[in-house]
């Protein structure tokens, strides 16, 4: 009998139990990144503030993207396009604040 801690299965699938801890253990970061970002707004202003919590969505976007989109498991370009999209559309709001 194996232990309930075994990644794969006779069969070559993973074992259910390690994609729901993996699941949780991102939501758990993306639940840290949220709560730095906060205490950051409390604690710095500016520009400063601005490129470290964008920096800090960025992560969190690829944290999504990899694990709950499950980019995680296909093609490198595919990845590669949404890393461009979260840089893309971070450079527009960065811009965008520059600018005003």
């Amino acid at each position: 009998m194996k232990s309930s801690h075994t990644v794969l299965l006779d069969n070559g699938l993973k074992h259910p139990a390690s994609g729901t801890r993996r699941a949780t253990l991102t939501w758990l970061i993306l639940l840290g990144l949220t709560t730095l970002s906060f205490r950051l707004s409390t604690a710095v202003s500016g520009s400063v503030l601005m490129f470290t919590v964008l920096g800090l969505t960025l992560i969190k976007g690829h944290l999504v993207t990899n694990e709950f989109m499950g980019l995680r498991h296909v093609r490198w370009v595919w990845r590669l396009v949404m890393a461009i999209y979260l840089l893309s559309v971070g450079s527009i709001i960065a811009f965008a604040y520059l600018s005003a």
